[in-house]
């Protein structure tokens, strides 16, 4: 897959954010990429939910989400071995990008740690990025 001709249309993203407005900003970013399917989930343990019913190809996950925050949901996934998303590819987009959290994502799992605020310039680059590295991914 070449990173600048995505088939967006071929994908389906969860975002797991806490906040309904970024819920918002993200859906209509993916929209204008050209996204087949966007989910949404409210917190972590809703994401789990979202998981278990529906195939994920991306996930946007924000770090501090209660009951269940993003790494626990990253971890919490990531570790089980009968999810049918468990190779899923994972960024963390977060207000909160400190030196600590990133290595921590980046052990359990995550493949890019994405600050807000953030652009759509920002978010299709760096979802390109990854897209075109783990296209091969099962």
């Amino acid at each position: 897959m070449n990173g600048n001709s995505i088939a967006w249309n071929s994908y389906t993203v969860l975002i797991a954010d806490d906040n309904t407005h970024f819920r918002w900003l993200m859906r209509s970013f993916l929209t204008s990429f050209g996204v087949g399917s966007i989910l949404e989930a409210a917190n972590g343990a809703d994401a789990i939910q979202t998981l278990h019913n529906s195939v994920v190809d991306v996930a946007l996950v924000d770090i501090g989400m209660e009951p269940i925050n993003g790494l626990w949901f990253v971890q919490m996934f990531k570790n089980d071995p009968d999810a049918k998303n468990r190779n899923m590819l994972t960024l963390l987009v977060t207000g909160n990008a400190t030196p600590e959290n990133i290595q921590t994502a980046l052990k359990a799992g995550v493949q890019d740690v994405i600050s807000k605020p953030l652009s759509a310039k920002t978010l299709e680059e760096r979802l390109k990025r990854q897209l075109a590295r783990y296209s091969g991914r099962s």
